[in-house]
């Protein structure tokens, strides 16, 4: 699967402003919530969205956030109020998920009980409250519960708790709970030996658990816990030897055991042809979809047709939801050369809140497609469509502003970020450029310090410093120092090396200067770049080398005024 999730490093990491003062290309400053930085910042050696995809795959979206304590009290209060056995049990539920509250969940489902003995759903609530607080009174209220309804089958009550049952303390609390009900001949639970067996496999006693599933007859009946047992044992080899029977499975987790196995024995054909079963079973999961994709082209031969019918199922996941799967569809746009479609499914998972790694780069596309007008006409829709203002979008706009020049209109929206959140990185920087290019030296240089104050390790704001410093050709030691310090921790960065030519331009060091700007133009065609190589070279009376640099810096898109008028003052144009 990761060979698959390689296609996805091409994408850029999420991406605002500073790369360099003298640089307009977007950097890499975090602006996304802690969780969703946790969810996309992968190692610098790992695809950026693995996580992303693998989540997806295991059945959607994170968990979501421990309900707050308030939330639970208002339920508390709305049963109090109505004696409402439902809001009991949405109370114990709220409690539950609250650390600090667990043991009061236990309370207000008893009180549900109290209310309504005959309400399965008030016994199940109790059972995950004492699951859930590890109360050890599980096997009391288990046989209760059996004694009430008689035949009902454990498997089914148990679901419930498993997500409660984290520990091995707790599943051997509940095993000595069972342990009766299931030894004795006369049960008062249908299929009490599957759960048991179950149970015995989360501690490590899968073998155990193998042979008490013998006791039930019906094998199809045991399938997902011998399967799952199996699992617990690392017998692949087993469960793929019977893919007969897994292919003809109407069970959705059964099938997914199978599955699993298989891709961990390299048999993806076996795989694919189980996942495609399970869609049949579940023809709007967007995971299962992705998953069909990546299988399709893990398979798939340099000119296989399975490329085709990988990007008809990454559209289905895509329009059921996944955000994978337009990332996958954008990636593999661009790997192909279709940015316009690529820009179409970025803008369609980015938001300032989620993914705006996404609008940044299909802003990017936008600019290598010479259509900056339409990516600022898309970033001003998404803002006035908002009630409150944006940071992230404001900064966006400021950006697209500086990439067209426009620096007084830049200038602004920077500043209008800024008032929106006066701690945006992103924003600062931009606003400090955006000072220094407007003339008002004193400002970038005043704010570039209050930023290096704030954020003294931060390569894109040392290099900011640095390069402030060295446009006025004021403390070019400590501009070097600075940038320098930032290239030690990005050495490849060609709008740092920029930076540093610079102050060597400044301080007259033209070798080394000419060494760095060189290296910068080779590795990023910016027009900034060209602008300094070109002052440079002609410095050095290569006027042929710095007129070709020049007038290849004129082609780029936007065009930059500097190169016009610099072209028009040593050229005679």
């Amino acid at each position: 699967m990761r060979l698959i999730l390689c296609a996805l490093a091409v994408l850029a990491g999420v991406v605002i402003w500073g790369e360099g003062a003298s640089d307009m290309a977007l950097a890499e400053v975090e602006v996304l919530t802690t969780s969703e930085q946790e969810q996309l910042s992968a190692p610098a050696d790992e695809p950026k969205f693995d996580r992303l995809i693998r989540t997806e795959l295991q059945g959607g979206e994170p968990a979501g956030e421990t309900p707050s304590p308030p939330l639970a009290e208002d339920w508390l209060e709305r049963a109090t109020r109505s004696r409402d056995p439902a809001a009991w049990r949405r109370a114990a539920e709220l409690l539950c998920a609250d650390p600090e509250n667990r043991k009061r969940s236990v309370y207000a489902a008893e009180q549900a009980l109290k209310l309504d003995r005959d309400d399965i759903d008030n016994w199940t609530a109790v059972l995950t409250a004492h699951a859930c607080t590890d109360s050890g009174k599980l096997g009391e209220h288990l046989r209760a519960m059996g004694r009430r309804f008689p035949g009902l089958s454990l498997d089914e009550v148990l679901v419930p708790l498993w997500p409660h049952l984290q520990e091995k303390r707790q599943i051997q609390a509940l095993l000595k709970s069972l342990g009766p009900i299931v030894r004795s001949s006369r049960s008062l639970w249908r299929e009490a030996d599957i759960p048991y067996a179950m149970l015995l496999g989360r501690i490590g006693r899968a073998e155990e658990g193998l042979k008490w599933l013998r006791r039930v007859d019906d094998p199809e009946t045991t399938e997902r816990a011998r399967l799952s047992l199996l699992h617990y044992l690392n017998r692949h080899q087993e469960i793929i030897e019977e893919f007969d029977t897994c292919r003809h499975s109407s069970d959705p987790a059964s099938l997914y055991l199978c599955k699993s196995s298989a891709i961990q024995m390299g048999r993806l054909d076996m795989a694919l042809t189980l996942t495609r079963k399970m869609i049949q079973l579940d023809p709007f999961s967007p995971s299962l979809h992705l998953e069909l994709a990546s299988l399709l082209i893990s398979l798939a031969d340099p000119e296989d047709r399975n490329i085709e019918e990988a990007e008809h199922a990454l559209a289905v996941a895509a329009d059921l939801g996944s955000t994978a799967a337009q990332l996958f569809l954008a990636s593999l746009a661009e790997g192909r050369g279709d940015k316009r479609t690529a820009v179409e499914h970025y803008f369609r998972v980015g938001t300032p809140e989620r993914f705006s790694h996404s609008l940044s780069r299909g802003i990017q596309l936008l600019q290598e497609l010479r259509a900056l007008p339409e990516a600022l006409e898309r970033i001003n829709a998404m803002i006035q469509a908002r009630q409150k203002p944006n940071a992230t979008l404001l900064v966006m706009r400021g950006e697209l502003y500086a990439r067209m020049h426009d620096f007084a209109q830049a200038e602004e929206a920077f500043a209008e970020a800024l008032r929106t959140d006066p701690v945006h990185l992103g924003a600062s920087m931009g606003y400090s450029y955006a000072l220094l290019e407007n003339g008002d030296e004193r400002g970038a240089l005043r704010l570039t310090r209050q930023l290096l104050d704030q954020h003294p390790d931060n390569p894109n704001v040392l290099n900011m410093r640095g390069y402030t410093l060295a446009v006025l050709g004021t403390d070019l030691a400590v501009a070097r120092k600075l940038i320098e310090d930032a290239l030690i921790q990005r050495p490849a960065n060609a709008a740092f090396m920029d930076s540093l030519g610079w102050v060597e331009y400044q301080d007259g060091n033209l070798e080394r200067a000419l060494e760095l700007l060189e290296t910068s133009w080779v590795l990023e065609k910016n027009s900034e770049f060209g602008l300094h190589l070109g002052q440079l070279l002609w410095r050095l009376n290569r006027r042929e080398d710095a007129e070709r640099v020049w007038r290849q810096a004129a082609e780029l898109y936007p065009v930059n005024p500097k190169i016009e008028d610099i072209l028009d003052e040593h050229l005679g144009r």
